[in-house]
């Protein structure tokens, strides 16, 4: 591009310290910042990072139960939380993006008045966020023990409904109260819209009513993807995840950005990596079950 700026030619590290400044403490941002999953962008350093390492993740359980009816002068008996460590793939995610697309963001840019940079970097964190919700939801229901799927009913054709939450729920007994989020595809956010109680009002409190931020049902934030499994079958089923808090763990490298040019054709291709870890925890402190839930709705 002739007669342009200084901006106009990509610079791989300042498209990396763009894209880091983007991302916060907390790491990047995925369903909705929901307590459901333990998110950090701490992952190794780049010496440590291959695809396929194993990487140990401990976590502590709660501590003992509190001993009752102590006489005075007695002594407690001590105990200490459990600790647990299970293990989990490291991945790796690229993509890689025609050159010719930095130089529209350019000209994009000066028409809007926006820094270039800025919009490759949110750009580039809102894909990479889909491409992390999309692994959670497929690691949160892959091994799942089936005593923790409810098939409401496994041969008719209904859809999803008040009551099928709730019976979801109580696969957990009282550590349904840790449940956090839901998360379903858009033909069951669909079913959930038309759910209307006997006056007529909706079930689904929906995000532009009252001060909701998004929408919810049975007071859960509900987290609409197609990323959620749906069946083959004719009708298809589709599967609804129920999430308690910390039920998953991501964990992720600072995305790195490189500048390839082909050596023979001289074109040019702005390549992005970041390494990740996506797990859901066998079972939660203080219990032996797992923090997700699957309903599954025609």
């Amino acid at each position: 591009m002739s007669g342009g700026t200084s901006s106009d030619v990509f610079i791989p590290q300042v498209a990396t310290d763009s894209i880091v400044a983007g991302i916060s403490d907390e790491g990047v941002k995925v369903l909705y910042g929901s307590e459901a999953v333990n998110v950090s962008p701490t992952l190794g350093a780049q010496g440590m990072l291959k695809v396929g390492r194993k990487l140990t993740i401990p976590y502590f359980g709660m501590i003992p139960t509190w001993q009752d009816d102590v006489p005075e002068g007695a002594s407690l008996q001590p105990d200490k939380a459990s600790e647990t460590a299970e293990e989990a793939p490291m991945k790796r995610t690229g993509v890689a993006i025609e050159y010719s697309t930095w130089e529209e963001m350019v000209l994009l840019g000066r028409s809007r008045n926006l820094e270039p940079y800025n919009l490759f970097t949110g750009q580039a964190l809102e894909r990479l966020g889909q491409r992390f919700e999309a692994r959670l939801v497929t690691t949160a229901v892959t091994g799942l023990d089936s005593a923790y799927i409810n098939e409401v009913p496994a041969n008719a054709s209904k859809t999803i409904d008040w009551d099928a939450i709730a019976d979801t729920k109580q696969l957990l007994g009282d550590a349904a109260k840790k449940i956090v989020m839901l998360s379903c595809h858009s033909k069951v956010k669909t079913d959930l819209t038309k759910l209307k109680d006997a006056t007529g009002r909706p079930l689904l409190v929906d995000a532009t009513a009252g001060t909701a931020e998004i929408p919810r049902i049975q007071g859960l934030p509900l987290f609409e993807s197609d990323f959620n499994v749906k069946s083959s079958d004719s009708p298809a089923k589709y599967d609804t995840l129920l999430l308690q808090r910390g039920a998953l763990a991501l964990w992720h490298s600072m995305p790195t950005v490189e500048l390839y040019v082909d050596p023979r054709s001289g074109t040019k291709q702005i390549i992005l990596w970041v390494y990740y870890i996506a797990y859901r925890y066998k079972s939660l402190p203080g219990g032996s079950k797992p923090g997700v839930l699957i309903l599954r709705t025609r």
